[in-house]
């Protein structure tokens, strides 16, 4: 009998002990087909370890068969104590059950899917801006939940997280609480998130700190679909390390440091055989509304890179409105229009700029080039194929009417999504595959 009462003691004290671990968060930053980054804020008690299994969701009862990290990296930074577990060795295309185990007791149990290393289509989300002041949370909020809803590999975040210099902590906290319960599905998958580094991660430890990144310089590449797509996350903000530090960008000659992302972006589009390949990075080089100027430094950076290797997709942020550019080449010739020319066969598309939440402004420079702008919140919801890319632009003010798509068809249109077609005949933009 007292074995008995010792047991079911332990028992209940163990099953009402939870895992003090929230805002959780995965990053993809090296090979999506066998490797997730876990981050979380501690919030109190120690960090243990961080259990995952293909056998169903992490329990009390199974935790012990369950593989399990204890390398744990923690940084005391926004006021939160953020921990981070990189696992390796995963087996692809394969749904992964997760849970967080500290001194406190075990978490809750999520998931996540690994990317596929056969050229298997997918879907993936790309936005970025939204702000952190209390009046236009609910803004970005519908982008969160919108996510959830729509099951895509991953999020690529271009940048903008939080308003401000990105250096005020209740922000920070406020977005990562939002992003880890909204974007997660509701049979609790956690969706990758893709970090890319905007001016309003003025300081480049940000997201170093927060996304649990190997680097603060924040560029590296990603191959998802096996060679279907290599993605390029580059540093639009790369010269500016402090938010003091206002060197940069109008000089004629390219810093150090910018020749050295140039060069590294360079040798591995070299050496890729992706069908496609896109970019994403935070600055537009030609921004489509006029109350930003034209970056110049980016164009001088990249413009060319592009071009030569014929980069399939350029994906930014910054304006806080939607464009969608025909492909095209860095000009000066007759008929170029700030440096571009429309080219159908060996262009670039252009598209962004932002918008997942933080105010709108004017479409008011569109380009001769220019397919499609609109002054309106949105993201891309983008479709890769063995032929093509597909880019819908998902309007996120009818976010609560949307209806949710499933993990089995990640690439069903569900009911109540509203895509931006301003012509009535292009609920997408297609872009297809060329011989390279």
């Amino acid at each position: 009998m007292a074995k008995c009462i010792v047991a079911c003691l332990f028992f209940a004290i163990s099953a009402s002990a939870f895992a003090k671990a929230t805002r959780i968060r995965l990053v993809w930053q090296d090979d999506p087909t066998s490797t997730m980054t876990v981050v979380w804020h501690q919030e109190s008690g120690k960090p243990k370890q961080v259990l995952y299994s293909t056998k169903g969701p992490i329990s009390l009862s199974n935790a012990k068969r369950a593989s399990k990290t204890s390398q744990i990296s923690t940084v005391d930074y926004m006021e939160m104590q953020n921990a981070s577990a990189h696992l390796k060795k995963l087996k692809a295309d394969t749904l992964y059950h997760f849970a967080i185990n500290d001194s406190e007791g075990l978490g809750k149990s999520f998931s996540f899917k690994t990317a596929s290393d056969t050229r298997k289509p997918f879907t993936f989300i790309a936005g970025g801006d939204s702000k952190t002041e209390e009046r236009l949370r609910e803004r970005y909020r519908k982008g969160n939940r919108m996510v959830a809803k729509l099951h895509p590999l991953f999020v690529l975040y271009a940048g903008d997280f939080t308003s401000g210099d990105g250096l005020n902590a209740e922000g920070w906290q406020h977005w990562l609480k939002d992003w880890s319960e909204l974007s997660t599905t509701t049979d609790g998958r956690m969706i990758p998130i893709v970090p890319v580094r905007g001016n309003h991660e003025a300081d480049e430890d940000i997201l170093y700190r927060l996304f649990g990144l190997r680097s603060p310089k924040n560029y590296f590449a990603l191959s998802f679909g096996g060679d279907l797509l290599r993605l390029y996350a580059l540093n639009s903000e790369i010269n500016i390390v402090r938010p003091s530090d206002k060197k940069n960008r109008s000089g004629k000659e390219m810093s150090p440091i910018e020749t050295r992302q140039r060069e590294w972006f360079i040798k591995d589009l070299e050496s890729t055989k992706a069908t496609f390949t896109a970019a994403s990075y935070h600055k537009p080089i030609r921004p489509h509304t006029k109350s930003k100027g034209e970056n110049d430094y980016l164009y001088r950076s990249w413009a060319d890179v592009f071009h030569i290797h014929q980069l399939d997709l350029s994906i930014d942020g910054d304006s806080h409105m939607h464009k969608i550019t025909w492909p095209v080449i860095p000009s000066t010739k007759e008929g170029s229009h700030q440096g571009f020319i429309r080219n159908d066969k060996e262009g670039t598309v252009f598209t962004g700029e932002g918008s997942w939440g933080a105010p709108e402004r004017a479409n008011n420079d569109d380009k001769p080039w220019t397919r499609q702008s609109g002054s309106i919140h949105q993201f891309k919801w983008i479709h890769v194929h063995p032929d093509q890319i597909k880019l819908h632009t998902v309007l996120l003010s009818n976010e609560a009417k949307a209806k949710s798509n499933s993990d089995a068809d990640p690439f069903h249109i569900p009911e109540g999504i509203e895509l931006f077609d301003p012509t009535g005949n292009e609920p997408f933009i297609s872009v297809p595959a060329r011989s390279k």
